[in-house]
């Protein structure tokens, strides 16, 4: 009697491409601060112009902000009060600053901050109350109080260095004083 042994081989279909931005990706790279900042600061600028096109600027569109988020390694979050414990030191720091400079109709600009050890930045957009936004305010959850030019909240933006490391390009990278 003669066996027939049938022997079943699934060939998968690897994905050259893919494998091959992995290992980019798993590239051990030698940064400095200095780069890790102005990455930060150039991506930070990149997600603020985003959000900045959104309607009532971006307040409203979390699956945006998600989806930037996703893109930029980062956690975005909108802060209209800081009622939440979860907030850091410097996050609470600079948001009184924003309300300072609301306060006494000072320029609002976006700002970067290293947070503890470096291992975490913080880059923020404060939002001014504009006519859009205080007519559209209520459906936003925002104050019935708020005046124009007063301070409707900020995008807080935590990049982590090692994600914000892996996710730049070689190219971006060393295009980047040292």
């Amino acid at each position: 009697m003669i066996g027939i042994l049938v022997i079943s081989c699934e060939f998968k279909r690897l994905d050259a491409q893919r494998i091959q931005q992995e290992m980019k990706s798993q590239q051990i790279r030698q940064v400095t601060a200095a780069q890790v900042s102005a990455i930060a600061a150039q991506w930070g600028e990149k997600i603020a112009a985003e959000l900045g096109k959104l309607p009532l600027h971006g307040i409203t569109s979390l699956p945006q902000a998600d989806s930037l988020a996703k893109t930029y390694g980062a956690r975005i979050r909108f802060v209209s009060n800081l009622a939440d414990p979860s907030f850091d030191v410097k996050t609470r720091e600079v948001f009184d600053a924003y309300r300072y400079n609301a306060t006494h109709r000072l320029p609002q600009e976006n700002n970067l901050q290293k947070l503890g050890d470096g291992s975490e930045w913080l880059y923020t957009i404060p939002v001014t109350a504009d006519k859009p936004l205080l007519d559209a305010g209520k459906a936003a959850g925002l104050p019935a109080s708020l005046q124009e030019k007063d301070l409707a909240g900020v995008w807080t933006v935590y990049f982590n260095r090692k994600e914000l490391i892996r996710l730049v390009s070689p190219k971006e990278l060393d295009a980047l004083p040292r």
